[in-house]
């Protein structure tokens, strides 16, 4: 008689997620959009592999330009931990969906030079970090760092 009840989706739930960090992942989809050069662009993309469907896991913002995937971690952290921790998982997560081609980026508050600090403590320094100069770069309109990272090599 009822079939399959969904939980009720509450909006004080959606804006606490927004007030949370969901802002930045928002402004990013926004600023990869006015690029202009994704081909097809998702974010807030949850992702459940065929070969182990118990490790389901979100992607923040996935772009595809030509045939490569991109992936955005963003992070409204500035701590070099959780920055490090979140490249780490970008570069598994973009293996995962795209292969060794696709590449990876964190986006976060960070600061220029705690960045510098993190992509030196990487073993394989294949995932991009912005921090806070970039994202301030962008939202003035000056998206060459972004178009430089999804633009295909």
């Amino acid at each position: 008689m009822w079939g399959t009840t969904r939980p009720k989706e509450f909006p004080l739930r959606r804006q606490l997620t927004f007030v949370n960090g969901g802002w930045l992942e928002a402004l990013i989809t926004q600023m990869v959009e006015e690029s202009g050069i994704a081909d097809e662009l998702m974010s807030s993309l949850y992702v459940n592999p065929k070969l182990s469907p118990k490790s389901e896991f979100e992607v923040d913002v996935a772009v595809r330009v030509g045939r490569r995937l991109a992936l955005l971690s963003v992070t409204t952290s500035s701590g070099v931990s959780q920055i490090k921790s979140k490249a780490i998982e970008a570069r598994e997560r973009v293996t995962q969906m795209g292969g060794d081609l696709a590449t990876a980026a964190v986006v976060s508050l960070g600061e220029t030079n705690h960045l510098a600090r993190i992509a030196d403590g990487l073993k394989r320094p294949s995932v991009r970090l912005f921090g806070k100069d970039d994202v301030t770069a962008w939202t003035q309109g000056d998206l060459r760092t972004l178009k430089a990272f999804l633009e295909p090599s």
